[in-house]
């Protein structure tokens, strides 16, 4: 899903990212989303907090010629949230 916050006040998308997670598990399905939205990052956390897993964020990075990624999990981005480190890419 891409830019998944367009289009969504920001209140509302804690419960979006809920929804998503609920059916992604029942579905036993990976959801790939991607976004540049602060208030959907802190979204997502506020969501995987709410109901742990195996959720995780994944921060990708170009370099030259070569993609990096770092992988955040709920822990990780827990911490940055709550200190507001940057985790996008």
């Amino acid at each position: 899903i891409d830019e998944i916050e367009k289009g969504l006040h920001h209140k509302i998308q804690a419960d979006v990212w809920k929804m998503i997670i609920r059916i992604a598990r029942k579905r036993d399905v990976q959801v790939f989303a991607t976004t540049h939205s602060w208030d959907a990052v802190k979204a997502f956390q506020e969501a995987t907090s709410e109901s742990p897993g195996e959720d995780s964020l994944i921060r990708l990075t170009r370099r030259y010629a070569r993609l990096f990624a770092t992988a955040y999990s709920e822990n990780d981005l827990e911490v940055a949230c709550g200190q507001v480190i940057e985790v996008r890419g």
